[in-house]
C-alpha cells in the first residue's frame, strides 16, 4: 500500500493527470504505457467489497468531488495486460497466426557458429563453475528450476563477460508489452537497449517457447521507443528457452505493424 497526495482541482481531475502522479509513486514494469494502467475504487470490506473500475475522466470527478467524499480514497492499481506466464504455446499460435503445433515445427533459421579460440579462459572457467555446482547440487535431471538457474547462470554471465562489460546481465528483469507484463529471467542488455531475453523451465521448452515469444515482442515494442533507428525498420531478438541441459534457440522478427511477427 502506498499513500500520496495528489494537489488537483475540478479542471485537472483527469485520468492522464492522475496516472502521471501514479508514476512518481509506483514502479511501473519497463514498457508500461498509460492505456496499460487501470485503476479501480474499492469500497466495503470482506464479502461486502465491491470493485468499481474507472474507465474515464467523468467516473474520476463524480468520486473525487461527490458530495459524499470525505477524507482519503483508496484506489487499486494495476496494468491490464496477461502475466507472461500465462501463455502458452498454442495462445501465442493464433496470436502470430503460426501453422506450427510445436516449436519443432518452426522454420529453422540459420546461423553462423562463434569462434571461440579466443575465450579459453573464460569457456575453462564456465566449465569449472558448473563442475563445482554439480558437486554440490542434486542431478540436474530430477532438479527444479531454481537450481537449473544456477547452471544457467553460469553460461549466461560467462558469454556476456567476454564484450568487456558492453554487455551487461539483467535476471528477473521486469517489462510490459501490449500482450504481456512481468519479470523475464535474464534480459541481455547493451546499454539501454535489450538484446535477448532468456526463459527458465524445468520442462515443457513447448510453452517456454510461447513465454519467452510474448517477452521477445514486449521487448521489441520497448526498443523502439528508445530508439528512433529502430521504430522505422524491421527488427528481429532472439530468445533461449533452456532446461540447463537442452537448451533452444528462437528469433522473433517484427515489422512494428499490429501482431505482424515471424517466430522460427
Amino acid at each position: 500500500m502506498v499513500n500520496f497526495q495528489w494537489p488537483t482541482n475540478r479542471v485537472k481531475t483527469t485520468l492522464t493527470e492522475l496516472k502521471s502522479r501514479l508514476r512518481t509513486c509506483f514502479t511501473f514494469p519497463d514498457g508500461t504505457e498509460d492505456e496499460d494502467i487501470t485503476i479501480s475504487r474499492e469500497i466495503g470490506s470482506g464479502k461486502e467489497r465491491i470493485t468499481t473500475r474507472i474507465l474515464n475522466d467523468t467516473d474520476l470527478v463524480n468520486i473525487i468531488w461527490s458530495d459524499s467524499f470525505k477524507g482519503d480514497l483508496a484506489f487499486v492499481v494495476d496494468t491490464s495486460q496477461q502475466p507472461f506466464s500465462s501463455w502458452t504455446f498454442g495462445k501465442m499460435k493464433n496470436l502470430f497466426s503460426l501453422s506450427a503445433d510445436s516449436f519443432v515445427d518452426l522454420p529453422k533459421f540459420d546461423a553462423d557458429r562463434a569462434d571461440t579460440s579466443e575465450y579459453k579462459e573464460v569457456l575453462r572457467h564456465v566449465v569449472e563453475d558448473i563442475i563445482m555446482k554439480h558437486k554440490a547440487s542434486q542431478s540436474i535431471l530430477s532438479a527444479n528450476e531454481a537450481t537449473r538457474c544456477e547452471f544457467i547462470s553460469s553460461v549466461i554471465y560467462g558469454v556476456a563477460s567476454v564484450f568487456n562489460g558492453e554487455v551487461k546481465v539483467c535476471p528477473q528483469y521486469e517489462i510490459s508489452g501490449s500482450h504481456g507484463k512481468g519479470p523475464v529471467d535474464w534480459a541481455i542488455k547493451v546499454r539501454d537497449m535489450i538484446i535477448v531475453i532468456t526463459e527458465a523451465k524445468r520442462e515443457d521448452i513447448n510453452q517456454g517457447v510461447g513465454q519467452c515469444t510474448i517477452q521477445l515482442q514486449a521487448s521489441m515494442q520497448r526498443n523502439k521507443k528508445r530508439s528512433y533507428d529502430t521504430a522505422l525498420r524491421e527488427i528481429e531478438m532472439f530468445g533461449i528457452i533452456t532446461t540447463a541441459s537442452d537448451w533452444v534457440i528462437i528469433k522473433v522478427v517484427s515489422s512494428g505493424v499490429n501482431d505482424d511477427s515471424r517466430v522460427e
